[in-house]
């Protein structure tokens, strides 16, 4: 059900990176190759043909990828750029940005949580059979970076980012230490982007009022979308404020319908329905995905990974975790299943 089109335009720039003629030609074979979809406006690419072109990038490490942000700056936003430009705030092009990021970079998970006087911009992708954990690295890391550099282009640099955090590495690559100024902490609970939240509230210095119908045209393409798509967006909408919820302890279906605007039978129906889950299985679903990387990691205590995947104390994650799969956490870590 997951979506897997990326926007030829995150890639944008790699060719003057790396600078090869061989590399140039891959580059520009599949870049035409790209499939534009009767229900987008620009041409698409899978997010293994994504990994493939960042391949060459990231031989020896990531670091070359804060290079190729560089380089892009806001040109990674493509055909969204008009529509940033139509904001005239940055937490209104923020919001419009990550209101259709599904269309744009669809296998990646953006969900904001307020975090004292910042937002925590929190990010993620799904687990996919056909990509490495390194992939999958690249990807998300190339993501987070692209909102400091790209997003903070479209709004004339009037976003203000605290910090970058980013889990240790499963593939073993090392963070570097900062990028644009902006500190990037390796050894994080999750992947986030920390915002000032009072940067949200300036003028987006580059509003253009005459480019904010484009926002209408995007929105029309949302509902014209097919029922996969909506299901899968849904499926993502639903997770995203799952993981925000989970390690605040407020994961309860009820607050989610209230959200949603309805009773949480009739949410409960919508997702028998429309995804064919149910609520409590996308709990453990999400919750999976945040503490199995914890663990593998070795760098957090029990009690901090109980707390990121919505529990009161480190016995009660141990039960859970005893109850589903048939061992302790510690004996989890512990075994070759780590």
């Amino acid at each position: 059900m997951a979506l897997n089109y990326i926007s030829t335009a995150a890639v944008s720039g790699a060719t003057d990176l790396v600078g090869d003629a061989s590399y140039s030609r891959f580059f520009t074979e599949t870049i035409e190759a790209a499939n534009q979809p009767g229900n987008l406006p620009f041409p698409v690419i899978t997010s293994q043909s994504l990994t493939r072109l960042l391949a060459p990038i990231c031989d020896g490490g990531v670091s070359r990828l804060a290079s190729l942000a560089e380089i892009q700056g806001e040109a990674c936003g493509g055909d969204l750029l008009p529509m940033l430009r139509g904001c005239s705030t940055v937490g209104s092009a923020l919001s419009a940005l990550l209101r259709f990021m599904p269309i744009h970079a669809a296998p990646i998970h953006w969900q904001p949580r307020r975090q004292g006087d910042h937002l925590a911009l929190c990010f993620w992708i799904e687990p996919n059979l056909d990509q490495t954990a390194a992939e999958l690295e690249q990807m998300s890391f190339l993501a987070a970076l692209q909102i400091v550099s790209g997003f903070g282009e479209a709004v004339g640099n009037a976003l203000k980012v605290d910090a970058i955090h980013r889990r240790p590495s499963q593939a073993g690559y090392q963070w570097p230490k900062s990028f644009r100024g902006v500190p990037i902490i390796s050894d994080a609970a999750e992947d986030l982007v920390l915002i000032d939240i009072s940067s949200l509230n300036q003028a987006n210095p580059n509003f253009n009022e005459a480019q904010a119908a484009h926002e209408q045209g995007f929105l029309d393409l949302m509902r014209d979308a097919t029922d996969q798509e909506m299901a899968a967006r849904f499926k993502q909408q639903v997770k995203g404020w799952i993981r925000a919820a989970l390690p605040v302890g407020n994961c309860r279906l009820e607050l989610l319908a209230t959200r949603l605007n309805c009773d949480k039978r009739t949410l409960q129906r919508r997702l028998d329905k429309q995804i064919g889950q149910q609520f409590q299985g996308l709990v453990n679903e999400s919750r999976d995905e945040l503490m199995f990387p914890m663990l593998k990691s070795r760098v957090f205590p029990i009690k901090v990974i109980a707390s990121h995947a919505g529990f009161s104390n480190a016995g009660n994650f141990s039960r859970y975790f005893n109850g589903r799969f048939g061992c302790s956490p510690m004996e989890w870590q512990e075994s070759d299943l780590a």
